[in-house]
C-alpha cells in the first residue's frame, strides 16, 4: 500500500468502507440520475487529492514531490488501485469538475496566461446540457471524456494562495527596501521555510510561485505595505541582491573555514601526544594557511556587511525624502486654496464684524421682551418688613414652647436634713420636714440650704 492509498482511507467517514464502491465507481454515469450523490464523490476526491498533494504524497516526479501541483495519468490511478476495488474509475471527471470551478489549473494554460487566473475567460466550460440530450439520442459515447484534459499537470489552487499568503506575510517583517530582494536562491529558501520544509522546493513550485507573484526576471521583489503599486526591478535591486547572496555565501565560508580550523588543532594536539611529529607539523601548516585564508574572508565579509548597512540607510532616506516630498506639495496646493494672508485677515475681519452684528440683535431682542421698569427700593423695603413679622413670629413661638416646657418640669429633691432659716421679721429655729410645695416657691428656695 503506497503512503498516498493509505493517507486516503485514513481520511476519516469520508473514506468509511462502505462509501468505497461508490467513491472507487464510475459515478460519472449519476450527473443527471443522481446529481447529489455524484457532487459529494466529486468534493470528497477533490479534498482528499488537494491534502494529500499539501503533504507532499503525490507520486514523485525526477525532482522530488510536489506539494502545489498534481499529475492526473496512469501513476497516479496505480497509486490509488485497492484490490478490492481496483483503481478509482471516475478521477478524470473529478479533474473536469475541479478545472470547471477553478479550484485546478492544467499547468500549461497557468504559465501561459497573461490576465488573472480568477478571470473565467480561459476557461473550458463543457456544454453539460447540450451533450447530456446528444446522448439521450444515442449520439457521443457516455463514457468518453476530453483525456488532453483529463491528463496533465493541474496546478491546485487553494495550496497556491495558502503557501502565497504566509510568505507575502512574512515578508511585511521587512523594515528596509533591501530586505525585500530576493535572489531565486535565497527566494527558494523563503518558501521552504513558509511551507515547513526540510528539503528544497522543487523547480516547478518555485515556478508556480513565481509566476503567481507575477515575478520572471529573476529576482523577487516585494512591494512595501505603504505603497499601493507594484515595483519594478531596477539594477539598483538587482546589485543589492547580488550583494546578499555575496553575504550569505561568506557566511557559508567563515563556517566551514572555522569548522576546519578546529579539526586541525584537534589533530595538531593528538599527533604531538603520539609524538607523530610530521603530523603535528602538516596539521600546524594547514592550520596557518586556514587561519589566514579565515581572516581575509572576515575582512572582506565586515566590508561587505558596512556596505549593505550603507545602502539600507540609503534606501531609507530616500523614502523619507520621497514623503518629504509629497507632503511639502500637499502643504502646497492646500496654503493655494486658502489664498494670501490679506484674504485670511479680511475673512477673519469679516466674522468678527458678523458676530458683532448677531450680538447686537440678540440684544435687541432681549430688550425688547422685557416689561417697565420696577422700583427695586420699595421691593427690599417691603421684603424686610416680611422678614421681622416671621422673626417675631418665630420668638414668640419660641417663648411659648419654652414656658410649657417648664410648666411640666416636676422637681424631685431627695429627703435630707435640712436648716431653714426662717425670715428676720419672724426669727425662729428648728428642724421641720421637707415641704415640696415651699421647695417648688422660687423666694423660699433661695432661703433652703441642703446639708448633705
Amino acid at each position: 500500500m503506497t503512503k498516498l492509498l493509505d493517507y486516503v482511507l485514513g481520511h476519516g467517514e469520508s473514506f468509511r468502507r462502505a462509501r468505497l464502491p461508490s467513491l472507487y465507481s464510475d459515478f460519472s454515469l449519476q450527473r443527471y440520475s443522481n446529481p447529489d450523490g455524484y457532487a459529494a464523490n466529486v468534493a470528497v476526491w477533490e479534498e482528499v487529492l488537494t491534502k494529500a498533494a499539501g503533504e507532499g504524497l503525490m507520486p514523485p516526479g525526477p525532482d522530488g514531490p510536489k506539494f502545489l501541483s498534481l499529475r492526473m495519468g496512469e501513476e497516479l490511478l496505480q497509486s490509488l488501485e485497492t484490490r478490492e476495488w481496483g483503481k478509482p474509475l471516475a478521477l478524470g471527471k473529478v479533474i473536469d469538475e475541479a478545472v470547471s470551478l477553478q479550484h485546478m489549473i492544467p499547468m500549461k494554460k497557468f504559465m501561459s496566461i497573461s490576465s488573472s487566473i480568477y478571470d473565467q475567460n480561459w476557461l473550458f466550460r463543457p456544454l453539460w446540457p447540450l451533450s447530456w440530450g446528444l446522448r439521450q439520442l444515442g449520439v457521443g459515447d457516455s463514457t468518453s471524456a476530453k483525456k488532453d484534459l483529463r491528463n496533465g499537470q493541474y496546478v491546485i489552487v487553494r495550496n497556491l494562495e495558502e503557501v502565497t499568503s504566509r510568505i507575502l506575510s512574512e515578508s511585511t517583517n521587512a523594515s528596509t527596501v533591501a530586505e525585500r530582494i530576493y535572489s531565486r536562491g535565497m527566494f527558494r529558501k523563503k518558501v521552504a521555510q513558509a511551507m515547513k520544509l526540510d528539503t528544497n522546493v522543487t523547480d516547478s513550485d518555485l515556478n508556480v510561485i513565481l509566476t503567481y507573484l507575477s515575478r520572471y526576471k529573476g529576482v523577487v521583489k516585494f512591494k512595501s505595505p505603504e505603497t499601493g503599486a507594484s515595483q519594478l526591478i531596477s539594477s539598483e535591486d538587482k546589485a543589492i541582491c547580488s550583494l546578499r547572496n555575496l553575504i550569505h555565501d561568506l557566511n557559508l565560508q567563515v563556517d566551514l573555514l572555522s569548522s576546519r580550523l578546529t579539526e586541525l588543532v584537534s589533530e595538531a594536539k593528538a599527533a604531538a601526544n603520539t609524538q607523530l611529529r610530521p603530523s603535528a607539523l602538516r596539521a600546524l601548516r594547514s592550520k596557518k594557511t586556514i587561519e589566514k585564508t579565515l581572516a581575509q574572508r572576515l575582512e572582506t565579509l565586515s566590508l561587505l556587511e558596512t556596505i549593505y548597512q550603507k545602502i539600507e540607510q540609503a534606501t531609507d532616506q530616500i523614502a523619507v525624502a520621497r514623503v518629504i516630498e509629497s507632503s511639502t506639495g500637499v502643504l502646497r496646493k492646500l496654503n493655494a486654496e486658502v489664498g494670501s494672508i490679506e484674504k485670511v485677515d479680511d475673512l477673519m475681519e469679516g466674522l468678527r464684524e458678523e458676530i458683532s452684528r448677531v450680538d447686537e440683535v440678540s440684544q435687541a431682542v432681549g430688550q425688547g421682551g422685557q416689561p417697565d421698569s420696577i422700583d427695586e427700593q420699595a421691593i427690599d423695603e417691603e421684603l424686610d418688613a416680611l422678614m421681622q413679622q416671621a422673626q417675631v413670629g418665630t420668638d414668640d413661638k419660641a417663648a411659648e414652647e419654652t414656658q410649657k416646657r417648664l410648666a411640666g418640669i416636676n422637681l424631685k429633691v431627695p429627703l435630707a436634713v435640712a436648716e431653714v432659716v426662717e425670715p428676720k421679721e419672724a426669727p425662729s429655729a428648728g428642724i421641720a420636714p421637707y415641704n415640696a410645695d415651699e421647695a417648688a416657691d422660687p423666694v423660699l428656695a433661695e432661703d433652703v440650704n441642703i446639708i448633705t
